[in-house]
């Protein structure tokens, strides 16, 4: 199920991560979303997403290439957006 936009004015900027990273995506109807905060289990998840969407653990790529981390802070955002455009598969 897509998820909708945070209410107007609502955002979370943390020293990783800023919410208001998420205003230009483009979300697909079977997008998978990661919601864990900061130090919790997210890239263990996104190795969980990424055995299920590809059907191996085997699959050749970093949990955080396949699915990345939009809201944190460690690369520009047109970068994180253009890597998740160009994908073909579900993410």
């Amino acid at each position: 199920m897509p998820t909708a936009a945070p209410p107007q004015g609502a955002s979370y900027v943390g020293p990783i991560t800023d919410t208001s990273r998420w205003r230009n995506f483009r979300h697909r109807p079977d997008d998978i979303f990661v919601c864990t905060p900061p130090k919790c289990g997210t890239t263990w998840t996104q190795s969980i997403r990424a055995t299920l969407v590809f059907g191996t653990p085997d699959h050749g790529q970093q949990p955080g290439v396949i699915s990345p981390w939009i809201d944190a802070n460690f690369a520009p955002i047109d970068d994180y957006l253009a890597n998740v455009d160009a994908q073909a598969h579900r993410r």
